[in-house]
């Protein structure tokens, strides 16, 4: 969801102190939410995990609590009183304040995996808060975007619960992420390969296009290139899937160094799945053999990097002889010297 800036439509029987006091929430929203996007706000560093994600649950109750009593105002006509609505809105704010301010707190050296995940979710929380407003300015007690807004509002409240409980459990959410979207790109690729370079499910007007340019699938050369390129994919995969295993097995946040370690892991899984997107796009009949090459290699370099940089980390280093990383970088480098062998055209 975004928040928008401009002014809401104004509902015809809004009086204009109640509509002036409902924009106030909306405008303090959008600035709350900029600042925190942008990291403008003061940071402190204080509370451990166990103690700051009761508060921060604590926090998103007070919000929904006073969402809910806005939104009961607006159920069903007459419409409330400024002075009334007032007092709602003024707890409304303050719970919006209390919420951000204890974001803001959030203990750093837990990880940034997991700052990001806090992050998120009040984000989520001041959108929902920006809907409700925004339908109730719209609407006044008619129409049902409030409930729908209200709902986002809860929704978002009761996510707080369900975040991860340290920063190991939020890079594996990471990793889960990034492994279902490298995973439907092997489905991609393994359909191309059933169809031998053209898409499987194609609409007879694209198919009879394709012909007419003279695109009938690969040819032998283009399945020669093509098989190494899916080769790098599910080589990606791989070693997505043996570093979220280790983490799960060994990965630490007793220390700062081994949450900083987390960290860089997760941000290094994240530069896989564009690339092996970008690869399997390419893969589809007729191939453009150089711009092949090219993204198989870059790919093929950040799975390489990636493995190096987690090489010496302590949850690949507490795994022993279970982690086969020198085993995923040799088939890495292999396959790519392949493709410098292959014919482009």
């Amino acid at each position: 969801m975004s928040i928008a800036t401009s002014r809401a439509p104004i509902h015809s029987n809004l009086p204009e102190d109640l509509r002036d006091r409902l924009e106030s929430i909306l405008e303090n929203n959008s600035l709350l939410s900029r600042q925190l996007r942008e990291g403008r706000l003061e940071h402190y560093q204080v509370l451990d995990t166990t103690e700051y994600l009761p508060r921060l649950d604590q926090c998103a109750r007070v919000v929904s609590d006073a969402c809910t009593k806005l939104a009961i105002q607006f159920s069903k006509p007459p419409l409330p009183s400024a002075q009334d609505c007032g007092v709602i809105c003024s707890r409304l704010e303050n719970a919006v304040l209390v919420l951000v301010s204890t974001c803001n707190v959030f203990p750093e050296a837990q990880g940034c995996a997991l700052k990001k995940e806090v992050q998120r979710v009040v984000l989520d929380i001041l959108d929902g808060v920006s809907l409700l407003t925004r339908a109730l300015m719209e609407e006044g007690c008619a129409g049902a975007s409030k409930l729908k807004g209200a709902g986002s509002v809860w929704e978002a409240c009761d996510s707080v619960a369900k975040l991860p409980k340290d920063n190991r459990s939020a890079v594996l959410k990471v990793f889960i992420a990034q492994l279902h979207l490298l995973k439907d790109v092997c489905a991609q690729v393994d359909e191309l390969v059933t169809s031998n370079g053209t898409q499987h499910r194609m609409e007879q007007a694209e198919a009879e296009a394709h012909a007419k340019n003279g695109s009938n699938g690969w040819a032998p050369y283009d399945r020669d290139l093509a098989l190494p390129c899916i080769k790098i994919i599910k080589t990606a995969v791989e070693v997505a899937e043996s570093v979220s295993r280790v983490v799960v097995s060994h990965g630490s946040v007793g220390e700062e160094r081994s949450v900083q370690e987390l960290d860089i892991a997760a941000e290094e899984v994240l530069k896989l799945s564009p690339l092996a997107d970008d690869l399997a796009e390419e893969l589809e009949a007729p191939l453009d053999h150089k711009k092949c090459v090219e993204i198989a290699a870059n790919l093929a370099s950040v799975i390489v990097e990636f493995l190096k940089t987690v090489d010496e980390y302590h949850f690949c280093a507490a795994a022993g002889q279970s982690w086969q990383g020198a085993t995923h970088q040799q088939t890495v480098t292999e396959t790519v010297a392949s493709l410098g062998t292959r014919r482009t055209r």
